[in-house]
């Protein structure tokens, strides 16, 4: 398509009002004719504007007066801009054309044509196009929205069902009352037209469209590769700005807003002029560009930026948006709704409590590293409330008895409850935020003797005695100083734009007395548009987190129409004028050993890097401190791969220095259970093995015991290591049943256990047919260890019965061998009476041997 240098400059403003809200603003020095063909453009270089030379006559008395001030002549507008240079003239930078300069080159307005209005209403907001656009509200309030990869554009209906309008796949969306415009993914400009229900092409560009702007169904503004060009039906597409680098625009009344660099770091101009550097997220909201900085709001006024910028011109602290008492937010003692109804779906089996999938959380997010100090310490206490780990000793009741924490099954995030007469977490007794009350939880949940298990929290519901609720969940999270909101002076700031694109980290959608949640997360593509949030709430069964967007289990669109749609606002929590909040750049964050957040490892608590596992490997098998070589020549083999866990904690366990130690059987258990399953071990636990031991199995089995157990794997996996498995090659080990044969023949007939090397002479001869089992039993009962017992025929008889029967006798059988011995049989005679027997066939065949 041919374009030519087609000048029109807009005098239009947006009043950023929710996502895709249609915003109205009357204008003061230009309008917009009804058609195209009313406009009186003329080819380039034929003629000038009506508006050209009004417009020129304007800047002309501003430079003039601007001369006034510069000789000291009083003006109107000389104290505003007194001491102030130009950002051309103090930066030495050429001035090139501005876009109104454009339009005077080639366009006319008709001298006698009356304007059809004179004023705009755009299709969509700054904070919706530039955060991907795809969601947008018509003026009736019906959501338009296209999620990522679902290649459908759709509405929700009255009823909240999603109704299709389109069969494929569409950004920028601009809704109207009658119609909805977007683009397609081949470049296109398409309009779907509310009551023909019919898709129409409006513009066939054919290249890529990033964003686009509509007003009033009748001027199309959109970037393309880079360049900001502008479309009005009837006549050819003309070019605005041709950079080339543009990454995100915002048309205003004044003149063009544009971003250029990276995602989150964006340098912002204001047609030629440089704005500000470094801007992680802008805005435009009731007149002012809104920018981000180093997590900080600042906002200006668009009238300064605009025919004689001033570099003097200074950012304000962002004050807009609607003060709102906190205690009206985060009321306490009200039932959630959501709560209500999320526990009702545990009942149900809608949710399984041991089957919620914890969704994985990176530590540095790109909108993390972007975030104030302040809002990445509200994330970290969400998280800390989110990541805690419990294992319950018995069964506890959750809310309202509808579910049950099940014994023996690990949680991770606090339960849910209204422990008004019990004990909030994590709070002190008197509310107010405390990190101790972690440990106080931890210590509970180990105590079967705590009021976890004694008690119960009755206020509104049953629920566990230690708990939280949504409410709680946030004043932790916000660092308020105390849970008990209704007694705070304290403002919280309803957001002016309500969109899910103007949320950042640390808002919550609030909706007094029925749900608040906490946004913990967003994800952005690389060119700064949103691909997803996270919500993290405390509701039934235990605090949840869920992702809308890319990768979640929900989209953007369900996040809008269940929060924002349905009676939320989003508020944050910034320090206001006047107010004595502190504001969320004063949230401060508290290290908690027992739940650590992104390896954040006091000197108190257990270092979950490579170091502190081979650390723990030093301090719990050879009971010292490492050396730092010593400590850094493992953590090179576990980083390079070249050994597992379990490798390393064989190292440790079959070293030299260990074996010095001559650990008793016990012991020697005790440090497996310590080091591989982080525990001390019950007495019947050690006993178990040390069993093993007594069979004549070596320490490699009962090794490879625990280093193949879950519970070694749990520990690698939260150092971040690989477990590995391991086998023991030791012979006994081995045939292990050939063994256990051996083993009951020296704890039956020599009443001891065998030792290692006197079991494998046995197991070998056996494995290699060598010898049967009847011939090793022999060997046993005729031993010279044997015979030096000096048995009595009634013990003789039943210590048979027990090697070759398996059993204790019965009265009668032991009375009838016992007869026979002393009627003259010999004892060899007996023994081949129970070596013959069909029972001590079927013992051998259970032990894989011949008899």
């Amino acid at each position: 398509m041919r374009k030519k240098i087609f000048t029109l400059f807009l005098t239009a403003a947006i009043l950023w009002q929710g996502v895709g809200s249609p915003s109205l603003l009357f204008a003061q020095e230009a309008t917009l004719p009804v058609s195209s063909e009313e406009s009186g453009y003329l080819e380039e270089g034929t003629g000038s504007s009506a508006w050209e030379e009004e417009r020129s006559e304007e800047l002309s008395e501003a430079s003039e007066e601007q001369e006034g001030v510069d000789s000291g002549e009083d003006t109107q507008e000389g104290t505003v801009e007194e001491n102030t240079q130009s950002a051309v003239e103090s930066e030495g930078i050429a001035e090139t054309p501005g876009v109104e300069q454009i339009i005077t080159e080639s366009t006319e307005a008709p001298t006698n044509a009356e304007p059809a209005w004179s004023h705009w209403i755009l299709g969509s907001t700054g904070a919706a196009i530039l955060g991907g656009g795809r969601l947008a509200s018509a003026p009736d309030g019906t959501l338009y929205f296209s999620n990522i990869g679902e290649g459908t554009v759709n509405y929700y209906d009255e009823s909240g069902r999603t109704v299709q309008l389109a069969q494929e796949e569409g950004h920028s969306l601009n809704a109207f009352e009658g119609a909805v415009y977007y683009v397609s993914e081949s470049g296109n400009i398409q309009k779907w037209d509310r009551v023909s229900q019919a898709v129409s092409t409006v513009l066939e560009w054919g290249a890529s469209i990033s964003q686009m702007y509509v007003v009033n169904e009748e001027v199309f503004f959109f970037l393309s590769e880079g360049n900001i060009y502008l479309f009005c039906p009837g006549n050819d597409v003309t070019e605005v700005r041709i950079d080339g680098a543009i990454q995100g625009f915002i048309p205003t009344e004044q003149g063009m807003l544009y971003a250029k660099g990276e995602a989150l770091n964006w340098d912002i101009w204001a047609e030629d002029q440089l704005v500000k550097e470094d801007v992680s997220a802008w805005d435009l909201t009731e007149g002012y560009l809104v920018m981000t900085i180093e997590g900080q709001d600042y906002q200006m006024e668009i009238s300064q930026l605009f025919f004689g910028y001033r570099s003097a011109v200074q950012l304000e602290n962002y004050q807009l948006g609607e003060a709102c008492p906190i205690d009206e937010l985060l009321g306490e003692g009200e039932e959630c709704a959501v709560c209500a109804e999320n526990a009702r779906k545990v009942a149900d089996g809608e949710l399984v409590v041991e089957e919620m999938e914890t969704l994985s959380v990176e530590a540095v997010s790109q909108a993390y590293t972007a975030a104030s100090n302040g809002q990445k310490n509200i994330i970290k206490r969400a998280r800390q409330q989110e990541e805690i780990k419990w294992t319950p000793l018995a069964d506890i009741a959750g809310w309202g008895n509808t579910y049950t924490f099940s014994k023996g099954v690990t949680y991770q995030g606090l339960p849910y409850g209204q422990p008004v007469y019990a004990r909030y977490i994590p709070f002190d007794t008197s509310y107010n935020p405390s990190t101790a009350a972690f440990q106080e939880f931890a210590n509970a949940v180990n105590d079967p003797t705590s009021k976890m298990y004694t008690s119960q929290s009755k206020y509104n519901k049953v629920a566990p005695y230690y708990s939280s609720d949504c409410s709680s969940f946030v004043s932790y999270a916000w660092d308020l100083y105390k849970r008990e909101t209704s007694v705070l002076p304290g403002t919280a700031t309803k957001v002016a734009n309500q969109s899910v694109y103007s949320v950042q980290l640390g808002d919550i959608f609030n909706r007094s007395g029925v749900h608040v949640v906490l946004v913990a997360d967003i994800g952005y593509g690389n060119d700064g548009t949103i691909q997803f949030v996270d919500i993290l709430e405390q509701t039934p069964p235990k605090v949840r987190r869920t992702r809308y967007g890319v990768g979640g289990s929900g989209t953007l669109a369900q996040l809008e129409q269940k929060y924002l749609g349905s009676g939320y606002s989003l508020y944050r929590y910034e320090k206001k004028a006047g107010s004595y909040n502190p504001g969320r750049d004063a949230v401060k964050y508290t290290h908690s050993c027992v739940v650590p957040i992104d390896k954040d490892y006091c000197d108190s608590c257990e270092d979950l890097t490579l170091h502190g596992f081979v650390k723990r490997l030093y301090r719990l098998i050879l009971g010292r401190t490492a050396k730092e070589s010593e400590v850094n020549s493992w953590v090179k083999v576990l980083e390079d791969g070249k050994s597992t866990g379990t490798d390393v904690a064989y190292g440790f366990i079959f070293s030299v220095e260990y074996d010095k130690k001559n650990v008793s059987a016990r012991q020697y258990v005790s440090h497996l259970y310590q080091t591989m399953m982080g525990r001390t071990p019950k007495e019947t636990e050690i006993q178990a093995w040390v069993d093993v031991l007594n069979c004549g199995f070596t320490r490699h089995m009962v090794f490879s015991g625990f280093a193949n157990s879950a519970e070694f794997q749990d520990i690698c996996q939260r150092y971040e290591i690989k477990r590995g498995s391991y086998s023991s090659k030791q012979y006994v080990d081995i045939h292990e049943p050939v063994t256990r044969f051996v083993a009951r023949l020296y704890h039956i007939c020599l009443q001891r256990n065998p030792k290692t090397e006197e079991a494998e002479s046995w197991v070998r001869a056996l494995v290699a047919r060598k010898g049967t089992g009847s011939e090793v039993a022999y060997g046993f009962f005729f031993s010279s260890e044997f015979q030096s017992r000096k048995y009595s025929d009634t013990q003789y008889v039943t210590y048979l019965y027990q090697a070759c029967l398996g059993r204790e006798p019965d009265t009668e059988g032991l009375q009838a061998w016992v007869k026979q011995l002393k009627n003259g049989k010999s004892r060899k005679t007996v023994f081949y009476g129970f070596a013959n027997s069909v029972e001590f066939q079927k013992l051998c065949d259970s032990y894989g041997i011949k008899k």
